[in-house]
């Protein structure tokens, strides 16, 4: 976060011209800065000049994150970069003022051509020519990885608001719980995303609904491959269509029809077999009593 990398800043400055500047005072009465040396347009001059605005941009970067200015750099917008930016800068710093206090009473910041001093070829002298400036680059890489993240703000739930404020159990370690979003509400959030038209308005936005701009990037590519609009449809049955509803009633009457047409078939077809049997029994009982005449 730019907080961080700012506070890093902070503590390089105090420990590498603070500390260091207050050890060569007292070490030899002079503080050792020797300013801008030679003339405008020369290389000295022009290292001089360099170094100024290098410390000045260190400083600007982690400010301008901070008021929106610049945006997180999204392939460091991860969970892992500030812990990797804040040990490598730990490291720098720690280094950096190391090798300042092998110097011992040679530390100069500046060019005195005049000034004659022990040329120093032990400690890290002996394994880098320049170990000071060698470990300045961790770090300025290390607080730079460190603020390429965007500023997360206060818990929010998936819906955006914020959550009730809990007091932990002092017996109970609170286990950090995964944030869970649905489909709904990153599609929500990409819209007022690509509604952001003016500087820092995203960076505002992910502040607000405490989120990284990974989050939008993944789930840009989700939209593109059509995830979330599969996602945002509502589980269950899908709505019943009225035409096959019809339908099926439809064959629902005609099959309770063709039950009853045969049912009727079998009543009628009884009812011929009895009428049947009655006539043979009344043409039975007519020839006996013919032939007992």
């Amino acid at each position: 976060m730019a907080t961080l990398a700012l506070i890093l800043y902070g503590v390089y400055l105090v420990l590498a011209f603070g500390l260091r500047t207050l050890i060569q005072l007292r070490r030899t009465g002079s503080t050792g800065f020797h300013g801008l040396g030679g003339r405008p347009g020369s290389a000295e001059w022009i290292a001089g000049v360099g170094f100024t605005v290098a410390l000045l941009v260190g400083a600007a970067a982690p400010v301008l994150a901070l008021l929106d200015v610049v945006e997180p750099i999204p392939a460091l917008d991860t969970t892992a970069a500030p812990v990797a930016g804040l040990l490598l800068a730990v490291a720098g710093i720690g280094l950096t003022f190391y090798a300042q206090v092998a110097m011992g009473a040679s530390w100069r910041i500046g060019v005195d051509p005049a000034e004659r001093t022990q040329l120093v070829t032990s400690g890290p002298f002996a394994l880098v020519r320049n170990p000071i400036f060698a470990a300045m680059l961790p770090t300025a890489l290390g607080r730079r990885v460190a603020g390429a993240v965007a500023r997360p703000g206060y818990p929010t739930t998936a819906g955006g608001n914020a959550e009730p404020e809990r007091v932990p159990d002092p017996e109970l370690a609170e286990r950090p719980k995964r944030r869970r979003f649905s489909a709904e509400y990153k599609l929500q959030i990409l819209r007022e995303a690509d509604a952001c038209a003016k500087q820092g308005e995203i960076g505002a936005l992910l502040r607000r609904e405490g989120l990284y701009s990974s989050h939008l990037s993944t789930w840009r590519a989700q939209r593109e491959a059509g995830g979330l609009k599969e996602l945002s449809r509502r589980r269950g049955r899908k709505p019943a269509d009225p035409l096959a509803a019809e339908n099926a009633e439809l064959r629902h009457r005609a099959e309770r029809a063709e039950a009853e047409l045969a049912k009727a078939r079998k009543v009628i077809e009884v009812q011929g077999n009895v009428s049947a049997l009655l006539e043979d029994l009344l043409g039975t009982e007519g020839a006996e009593e013919s032939t007992e005449r």
